[in-house]
């Protein structure tokens, strides 16, 4: 949920459209100091690694946020030249179309916690393994239900729940992530740590 609207948001065909809530804000904060994300295709754990893309530009890692600081968009070619800088080389798509700009491998660098520190600092919340639902890449709104989680309490993992209705909005999350573990998972070309947010809105079946 939180790869599909930062991907959106840092894609430089969205900017130009403007159809990107980061549109005009480089150098400014858009999320918490802990976060750093990078879009890094020479990263051999993720699926989206490789040696360069699809117009031959050579990969190489792009830190688009650093310190919750909005630092580059993605550029293939051709949006790099209506920008007037260089392409960042993620040009991608199939050979019956124009290129179009994508992420490789989406990486958010961990944190010093361990996922059990991020749950016994929590008074109330919830651990969510599965949620189903919609998610507004443009303005970042999402809501749905959670298929798998688990109450927390008291920082300790209480019993399993489902069908729990959760919404709120991505880029509020961004700014409200109060916790990343130094555990990481890979699922795909995605590389991301236990993320913990606060203001999410909960509401019983």
């Amino acid at each position: 949920m939180i790869e599909e609207v930062v991907a959106h948001s840092i894609n430089s065909d969205a900017v130009q459209k403007k159809a990107s809530q980061f549109a005009g804000k480089i150098g400014k904060k858009v999320a918490a100091r802990m976060l750093t994300v990078d879009d890094d295709a020479t990263n051999v754990q993720g699926l989206g690694a490789s040696s360069f893309d699809r117009e031959g530009v050579p990969h190489k890692k792009n830190t688009v946020i650093e310190n919750g600081v909005l630092k580059k968009f993605l550029y293939n070619t051709y949006t790099a030249k209506k920008a007037g800088t260089r392409s960042t080389g993620n040009a991608s798509g199939s050979t019956s179309s124009p290129p179009s700009v994508s992420t490789t491998n989406f990486v958010v660098r961990p944190g010093r916690s361990s996922l059990h520190g991020l749950v016994s600092e929590m008074k109330q919340g919830m651990m969510i393994s599965r949620f189903s639902g919609n998610v507004n890449p443009v303005n970042g709104d999402f809501s749905g239900v959670v298929k798998g989680g688990r109450l927390v309490q008291d920082g300790e993992l209480g019993h399993a729940v489902k069908e729990v209705m959760v919404a709120g909005n991505v880029f509020d999350c961004l700014k409200n992530l109060t916790g990343l573990s130094k555990e990481r998972k890979v699922i795909g070309a995605s590389i991301i740590p236990y993320m913990r947010f606060g203001g999410v809105s909960f509401t019983a079946g």
